[in-house]
């Protein structure tokens, strides 16, 4: 019930913690006000009624009064969010309370003095702390103003006060207005140690969270240090790899020229169905070989080419390795020719990474009718070029993986084949290339690449 009438009538509706708390203290000072003004207005109804004092008739409207004003400051500044202006009303009554008693009873008279100091407090604490001192400097005005009209006989003060004895009514004239200025000062206090005691634990929270920032960076970058030294280590082994592979395309173009050369001086029938193979499968490699000479050279040869013609060449390269493995290839061509700009070199070894790895898949398993579906077709300008095997698959931790470099399932695998193969498609095609693959199914190659008319 207490914290539903708090809720009610007392809790703060403002969100920042110095406006909060002045709201706070000025919705106590408001009700501690009419709760006084109520009760002195229910007494003197009271004595009116069973006292038969008539007099007090007049106090009880002007309370009334009063506690209409006091009411409508309330509602005013809860209801309306008005609690600035509300708190220069009040200060205001109250400086003009400590006016008439000051001119009426003197400027040395203590209620009117104990009045001048609950306005300078009241007016630190509601409206800021630089209002303390203009309190003060209006209060020390008012009270030099009234010096100055009593001493030029313009004001007469009653001093009658002076001469009578203190009594219990001036002590709890006094009393209310101490309390009055201790619960200002106490509610405000309250408030502000709250406030610094969120701030220590705000504090101590956000050192305990740059504490954890700092062991998470430090861990992160240990992590990055990790993940670039692996990079760095890609890169000498490339850069390995390029330095080994250009001393041995070197000795292989001299040992393709003696070979060719040598069936060439050993070939008795020209028209050899096998012979012609075997100098077909040497003039392809030759051509990589060359090829190979320029792009390391930095003089790659773009060029518009077949896209069939070029799978043809690549598939009768892997000929015997497809009849070795007994794999079935189905190649399912379009109607029409299509046409690819780039590189014919980067393009075969994109076709024949992908269907040497898809007569590899069939190894062990002992399938009976193993094949392979090679499927190029045109989707808009676009080429698409699909490769489905049913052979072993790839798992789903491994999948991540695969184009990766330098990382294989093979035992002989150099890592290198799939990553070749989509830097080839995504840089130098333009393209994209996608795989699903699972154990149960095989896998399926998906390459996409832009064509030209």
């Amino acid at each position: 019930m207490l914290k539903k009438l708090y809720l009610i009538l007392v809790e703060p509706r403002s969100s920042q913690p110095d406006t909060h708390n002045r709201e706070l203290v000025l919705n106590y000072l408001l009700l501690g006000f009419l709760g006084v003004i109520a009760a002195e207005t229910l007494a003197s109804f009271f004595g009116f009624l069973i006292l038969r004092q008539h007099y007090l008739g007049y106090r009880i409207l002007s309370m009334s009064l009063v506690f209409a004003v006091f009411f409508g400051l309330y509602w005013f500044a809860r209801q309306k969010q008005q609690q600035r202006v509300t708190a220069f009303v009040i200060i205001s009554i109250l400086l003009g309370l400590s006016t008439l008693v000051v001119s009426e009873w003197g400027t040395i008279t203590p209620t009117g003095l104990l009045l001048f100091a609950l306005i300078i407090v009241m007016a630190g604490i509601l409206l800021g702390s630089r209002y303390a001192l203009y309190g003060a400097v209006i209060s020390t005005a008012i009270l030099s103003l009234f010096e100055y009209l009593k001493a030029r006989g313009l004001v007469v003060p009653n001093l009658a006060w002076t001469q009578r004895p203190s009594s219990m009514s001036d002590i709890v004239g006094f009393g209310v207005i101490f309390a009055i200025i201790a619960l200002i000062l106490w509610l405000y206090n309250q408030q502000m140690e709250r406030s610094l005691e969120r701030a220590q634990k705000s504090e101590a929270a956000l050192n305990k969270q740059n504490e954890s920032l700092e062991q998470t960076i430090k861990e992160r970058t240990r992590e990055l240090e990790v993940a670039q030294m692996e990079k760095l280590q890609q890169v000498y082994r490339f850069a390995e790899l390029g330095r080994i592979s250009s001393a041995l395309f070197h000795d292989l173009a001299n040992h393709l020229t003696s070979v060719s050369l040598d069936i060439e001086g050993l070939s008795t029938n020209r028209q050899s169905d096998l012979m012609q193979q075997v100098q077909d499968n040497i003039g392809y490699i030759d051509s990589i070989v060359q090829r190979v000479r320029l792009q390391l050279r930095g003089q790659g040869s773009v060029e518009r080419f077949k896209v069939v013609g070029e799978i043809n060449t690549v598939v009768r390269a892997l000929n015997y390795k497809l009849v070795q493995a007994h794999v079935q290839l189905e190649f399912q061509k379009p109607a029409k020719a299509l046409y690819c700009w780039g590189d014919v070199i980067p393009f075969r070894q994109i076709i024949s990474n992908l269907l040497g790895n898809a007569i590899e898949a069939y190894a062990g398993m002992g399938a009976k009718k193993p094949r392979i579906v090679l499927i190029v077709s045109k989707e808009g300008s676009n080429i698409v070029i699909t490769l489905q095997d049913w052979g072993k698959g790839i798992t789903p931790a491994k999948q991540a993986k695969v184009f990766e470099p330098f990382y294989s399932s093979k035992i002989d695998g150099t890592g290198i084949g799939l990553f070749i193969v989509k830097q080839i498609v995504e840089h130098d095609l333009k393209g994209s290339i996608q795989m699903v693959s699972s154990p149960k199914t095989g896998t399926l190659f998906t390459v996409t690449v832009p064509g030209t008319p």
